[in-house]
């Protein structure tokens, strides 16, 4: 849980951090996911001293929530057996740290609506007339999953064709429409106070902009080739630890296909099928989207372990035998990251980015800065300004929007510009992505941004690899050359200061991490 928080984690904190004085997301901060995510990271920053910890708490709370009604509702379908087991997978699949079981990103807060609606749509399918309680409360569940991520939408045509096609009798489409009305109004009793807060703040313009304008050109960025090597490279990483339960699952699918009852199965399948199309909505296949699958997955190889609908109670040496198979690997994988530090497991979670150097950064930023001084970071790493407690000078937190193969690319850097220029910011932190450079992406803001810092700016510290390895701070004395100081190494990060200022620097130090 005191893993140094990652750049996803640092956006939702640092605009939850700035809603606590007033600030509103996309309009003074832009971002891509709902609102439902800085509600709460709001609350963990409410509750405790200890920020980062709280946050991790709070998500292991919602997955816990998640096993219990995955329980619920794999009992509805395959018996009590299956069910425990169910749960204890998803328990153990979703803390797995190489799918970042162990990161608070928006999945994890997201599942327990999911599921919750799933296991309500099943009762109301299974009732013999439409319960209006429960079509009302689906509809809430679902709701409050898609102020968590958007994705959980999907789910929602997959309800009212799962509840179509299992409903028969004469008042079949009567019955339909009254599901799909109070479902829908449960869905609003959500989702139209968050609209009408929006509206009545003047940002709702700003979030269907960021929330679903542009998620609509990040999702359509990407050739369907590219969309396969991506995700080659992040669910190989995941097999060792995850293949085997994913392998049960597909067994348990053909066993409850060759069952004499095949609902159970063309449920599960549906599920699945509209869970794969929300991991795979956008192209990229992070690893933590594929948390979306988790819980059918675990349903799934319950089936497998328990050996069918739960009719027949299974000999209990081969539900050991198997459940064990899939939990070993997945127990092994915690237990190698127990023996790490926090800052080698984020390493070892998020091999090519360095966020464990991103505290300490943060901190000589807060030592040569007041309270109220701005800051530009030229990259995608939100977590420093959240650590060091200091305003963006520009509401684009992270600048991935702006260096995509995207249509509005180059205004949104214009934009930019201007709000950098107008805030004059004491520091700015040159920390690029990548990313940013890749073929097509305008360059209009980098090209600014060193003849800004070359104008206004000096050097004040840079991040270095060290000879034998690690990665240190190097300050650069007010007069002195910082080509000198560099001594021929190449900088990963650059923090520049005003050429005006005059404050008394208090000293700081980096972990040790390799380069």
């Amino acid at each position: 849980m005191d893993l140094p928080l990652e750049r996803d984690e640092g956006g939702y904190a640092y605009i939850a951090w700035r809603m606590q004085l007033g600030e509103m997301p996309y309009l003074d901060w832009f971002d891509q996911k709902p609102p439902g995510i800085y509600a709460v990271y709001g609350l963990a920053l409410g509750v405790a001293d200890h920020a980062v910890v709280a946050i991790r708490a709070l998500a292991a709370v919602f997955s816990a929530v998640s096993s219990i009604a995955l329980f619920h509702l794999v009992r509805a379908l395959l018996g009590v057996g299956a069910g425990l087991v169910a749960a204890l997978l998803l328990a153990f699949l979703s803390a797995d740290p190489m799918i970042h079981g162990s990161i608070a990103n928006t999945e994890l807060f997201m599942l327990p609506g999911i599921i919750v609606a799933t296991l309500l749509v099943l009762r109301a399918i299974d009732s013999a007339k439409v319960p209006i309680v429960t079509s009302l409360a689906a509809g809430v569940a679902i709701g409050i999953a898609i102020a968590f991520k958007q994705v959980a939408a999907l789910n929602v045509p997959f309800f009212l064709l799962a509840f179509g096609l299992r409903v028969r009798g004469p008042d079949r489409w009567r019955r339909l429409a009254v599901f799909t009305t109070w479902m829908g109004l449960g869905v609003a009793l959500v989702w139209g106070p968050i609209l009408g807060w929006l509206q009545l703040r003047g940002a709702l313009a700003a979030a269907i902009d960021a929330t679903f304008l542009h998620n609509l050109s990040y999702a359509g960025a990407l050739a369907l080739s590219r969309r396969l090597e991506l995700l080659i490279a992040y669910g190989t990483p995941m097999l060792p630890s995850q293949g085997i339960a994913w392998a049960l699952a597909v067994l348990g699918l053909v066993g409850l296909a060759r069952s004499r009852n095949r609902f159970a199965a063309l449920f599960l399948a549906g599920w699945a099928l509209v869970s794969a199309a929300g991991v795979s909505a956008s192209g990229h296949y992070f690893p933590h989207y594929f948390q979306q699958l988790l819980p059918v997955i675990a349903a799934l190889a319950a089936a497998a372990v328990w050996g069918g609908c739960g009719k027949v109670e299974p000999p209990r040496w081969r539900v050991a035998a198997v459940g064990c198979l899939a939990l070993a690997p997945l127990l092994l994988t915690a237990m190698l990251f127990w023996t790490l530090s926090s800052e080698a497991a984020i390493r070892r979670i998020y091999p090519h980015n360095a966020f464990a150097t991103m505290p300490a950064i943060a901190s000589e930023i807060e030592s040569i800065t007041e309270a109220d001084d701005t800051v530009f970071l030229f990259g995608s790493e939100p977590e420093v300004l959240f650590y060091a407690r200091r305003a963006s000078a520009t509401r684009y937190i992270y600048l991935f929007p702006l260096f995509g193969p995207f249509p509005d690319a180059r205004e949104r850097q214009q934009g930019v510009i201007a709000e950098v220029t107008s805030a004059q910011p004491l520091v700015m932190v040159w920390l690029p992505n990548r990313m940013f450079f890749q073929a097509g992406a305008p360059q209009l803001l980098t090209n600014w941004f060193q003849r800004f810092s070359a104008r206004g700016y000096r050097v004040h510290a840079f991040r270095v690899g060290k000879e034998g390895g690690g990665i240190e701070l190097v300050r650069v004395p007010r007069g002195a050359n910082p080509d000198t100081v560099l001594q021929g190494r190449t900088p990963t990060a650059t923090i520049f200061i005003r050429n005006d200022a005059d404050r008394k620097i208090r000293g700081v130090d980096l972990p040790d991490q390799p380069g």
